[in-house]
């Protein structure tokens, strides 16, 4: 992309990139950054996946926005934006093992580090962020998106908790993109993507709802279930008792299970990585019962049979 960035340079010393569809490629190739004196960068909106080298050559930064980009983690360079006020990386990939901690730690004059709609930050995140970057900066405020105790006891239940009659149960499970995405196609609501509130899981899930609600009742359909054969019921049922189960039930810790485990369908993961080699091994190990469950799907349905992915 070739774009005069002096264009977008105002008096005061602040750089506004903002809503470009800028990446990484567009600085290593068609940009040239101004070569005055910087007080503020604003980068949000845009595509980029790491922050371009060149900002940290402006020492004089105190305010840099990468707000609602790409972005899984800031580079270890972040130490040089030593005058640095305001760090803003609202809603994008960030990860707590990506963040050079160190560094951020080094910048005495940030006041604020702004991680909030980062989905990978929560509370956890947040108590190792503070235990170890305060002490050396006790000015700084750290912002992450937490729930209260109460909302997460509330609406974060797990599936065997929740009323699968109740419509907010059956989209639970859809990621906040996903709601937005079905409000605007299902009822042709488009939410303004400058506001924090299309962001904001809570406010989404209660537009489609509510919408839902204007929209009339929902047809109910009673479906029969199909009969499986005695036989298999009896094999599947032998083979459960019989199995030595793992003493753990961290693959879905919410899940209230006596004993509780994934299969996963051979051909489902990336060939070769270190995951599908640890999948693989556990499926030879548990075959017997995984065949099993194979011919019982596929004696009722045996389209799903062929396409299912995994095994609870």
């Amino acid at each position: 992309m070739k774009l005069d960035v002096t264009k977008h340079v105002v008096n005061n010393g602040e750089l506004n990139l903002c809503n470009n569809n800028l990446s990484e490629e567009d600085f290593h190739s068609g940009i040239k950054c101004p070569s005055m004196p910087l007080q503020s960068i604003d980068l949000s909106r845009n595509s980029l996946k790491s922050i371009p080298p060149q900002i940290f050559s402006y020492t004089t930064l105190t305010s840099l926005d990468v707000s609602r980009n790409r972005l899984q983690g800031f580079p270890p360079e972040i130490k040089l934006l030593v005058n640095l006020e305001k760090l803003i990386a609202i809603s994008n990939h960030l990860r707590l093992r990506q963040l050079p901690i160190n560094e951020l730690a080094s910048l005495h004059n940030l006041k604020l580090l702004d991680l909030r709609y980062n989905r990978k930050l929560k509370q956890a995140a947040l108590d190792s962020l503070n235990e170890l970057i305060i002490p050396n900066n006790s000015q700084l405020e750290i912002q992450c998106t937490i729930s209260s105790h109460e909302e997460s006891a509330a609406k974060k239940l797990s599936a065997c908790d929740r009323d699968a009659t109740l419509l907010q149960s059956q989209l639970e499970p859809l990621s906040t993109p996903q709601l937005a995405k079905r409000l605007e196609r299902t009822f042709g609501v488009l939410l303004d993507k400058e506001t924090e509130q299309a962001y904001n899981r809570d406010y989404v899930m209660a537009t489609l709802l509510e919408c839902y609600k204007k929209h009339g009742p929902r047809e109910i359909r009673k479906e029969k279930g199909i009969p499986v054969s005695k036989h298999r019921l009896d094999a599947l049922m032998q083979e459960l008792n019989a199995v030595n189960w793992p003493h753990t039930t961290r693959e879905r810790p919410k899940i209230k299970a006596e004993h509780y485990m994934i299969i996963q369908k051979p051909g489902s993961g990336v060939e070769d990585s270190v995951r599908t080699k640890k999948e693989t091994a556990k499926l030879i190990k548990y075959k017997k019962l995984f065949d099993l469950a194979v011919e019982t799907l596929a004696e009722v349905d045996p389209v799903f049979a062929e396409r299912f992915t995994a095994l609870a």
